[in-house]
């Protein structure tokens, strides 16, 4: 299955080839990446974001797991993520740090990126 992620790059410790090879280490085949900078609102500043198009052999919930992880390594809050379905549309999702204790946001498709 396909998925889009966005991945902050703002405080991140790690550069966009970095996060690919850790990508890659979690079982992530990333096809195509792109950065973009985001929109400043009220609860986020404007910050590059790299968006990765990976496939992948398990479902959102699987996913989910993984890009928990992806977030301890890349001391990301949170990171947005989206399955590519041909036929129906997945709304996307969030996967939270573990030891994040703030406000668990829904995915909100005005804020996600795309290549």
């Amino acid at each position: 299955m396909d998925y889009t992620l966005n991945i902050g790059l703002g405080n991140n410790p790690l550069d966009v080839v970095d996060i690919c090879v850790q990508l890659r280490k979690l079982g992530l085949t990333v096809i195509d990446i792109d950065v973009q900078k985001t929109t400043s609102t009220s609860d986020w500043d404007a910050e590059d974001v790299l968006i990765a198009d990976v496939e992948a052999d398990m479902r959102p919930s699987e996913l989910e797991l993984i890009l928990n992880r992806l977030c301890v390594i890349t001391e990301q809050d949170a990171i947005a993520f989206r399955a590519n379905y041909d036929v129906v549309p997945y709304q996307g999702g969030m996967a939270f740090h573990p030891n994040y204790t703030g406000e668990q946001y829904k995915f909100n498709p005005q804020y996600f990126k795309t290549i």
